[in-house]
């Protein structure tokens, strides 16, 4: 049997052509112990032959429950959510499910837009970063009917709370401050990320207490963060004649950018200045030097918020929504030492 170009290949196709009824080609694909291995083998056999290929959305209609799984994230390109992506996805694999990747572009319209037809496709649940504008009223609307879990960009005070994973962002910044401040670095500057993001305010706060507590004086240099502006940022700081000998980026890219501006007008890292970045992707152990950083947990982020949401979605554990507040560590490699003496 041969089926028309453009035409999709379906259950009663198989089953034509494999000479059996389309109940048998259904329990031969979901549930095979029903039949023999032979007649699995054939049906399996010919189903490939003709390209078929399982209606994901077909079934969540007839069962009433989808096997996507959305992650939601501002933005795919940075390598932060890419990582988290990765284990996402291959935790919701071994458990059946298929995860679906979107960028809401940091919109709360495209967010909900994206939330409306998942729900529509029966997802079972749904792992989001927030927006800067997320209405967390909707999410718990929408909860009622799909699992939530949000994760990074978790504000506090969420009454009522709503399942979350998220890494304790004051306490990174201790890490990375309290390494430089050992090293004899007094005049620290905060490369601050975008703060309409909910963890750069978070990085920036605990920056400028810290600093406060000490007795010194704070220096926040502007950017966002990417490694672009992290260069430019480089470069217009220089060209503030700073007394900084140490420098605490709000993440790794913007940190990477930093020590390339640095680099491009020969100034080296760490004799001259020493940077530690913010996330502990793998691109820091890639530069030359080698970027010390507060690594956040990703993959134990991943696989927490995976863990909580096919709990919940399934009711097999706690349906009380479980708030998950994680631990960075502080990597050190060969970006920071200690500062010159020739530097005020």
């Amino acid at each position: 049997m041969s089926v028309e170009p453009g035409n999709r290949v379906g259950i009663r196709d198989v089953a034509h052509a494999a000479g059996v009824h389309p109940s048998t080609v259904s329990r031969a694909l979901k549930e095979p112990g029903r039949v023999s291995e032979s007649v699995r083998e054939h049906v399996l056999q010919v189903a490939q032959t003709l390209g078929y290929r399982p209606n994901l959305a077909a079934r969540a209609l007839t069962s009433q429950v989808s096997t996507i799984v959305p992650l939601l994230v501002p933005q795919v390109t940075n390598p932060f959510f890419a990582e988290l992506a990765s284990v996402a996805e291959a935790e919701m694999r071994s458990n059946g499910l298929h995860l679906m990747l979107c960028s809401t572009g940091n919109s709360q319209e495209l967010e909900e837009n994206f939330l409306e037809e998942m729900l529509a496709l029966q997802a079972p649940l749904c792992i989001l970063t927030p927006s800067d504008n997320t209405r967390f009223a909707r999410l718990r609307e929408l909860g009622r009917s799909m699992v939530v879990v949000l994760v990074d960009r978790v504000p506090d005070g969420l009454d009522p709370p709503l399942p979350s994973v998220m890494v304790d962002q004051a306490e990174g910044v201790g890490l990375a401050l309290d390494h430089l401040y050992g090293l004899g670095h007094r005049a620290i500057a905060h490369l601050a990320g975008p703060q309409h993001a909910l963890t750069a305010r978070l990085r920036l706060g605990a920056y400028l207490t810290w600093m406060t507590d000490r007795g010194l004086a704070p220096n926040v240099i502007d950017a966002e963060f990417e490694f672009d502006d992290g260069r430019q940022a480089a470069m217009d700081w220089l060209g503030q004649r700073p007394h900084a000998t140490a420098v605490l980026a709000a993440n790794d890219l913007c940190a990477v950018g930093f020590m390339a501006g640095l680099s491009a007008v020969g100034i080296h890292v760490p004799s001259e200045v020493s940077i530690v970045g913010f996330d502990g992707l793998e691109l820091g152990s890639y530069t030359a030097p080698g970027l010390t950083t507060v690594a956040q947990p990703i993959e134990a982020i991943a696989r927490e918020a995976a863990a909580i949401g096919l709990s919940l979605s399934r009711r097999d554990g706690d349906e009380q929504p479980a708030q998950r507040v994680l631990h960075a560590k502080l990597v050190v490699r060969g970006s920071t030492t200690v500062p010159r003496r020739d530097v005020p």
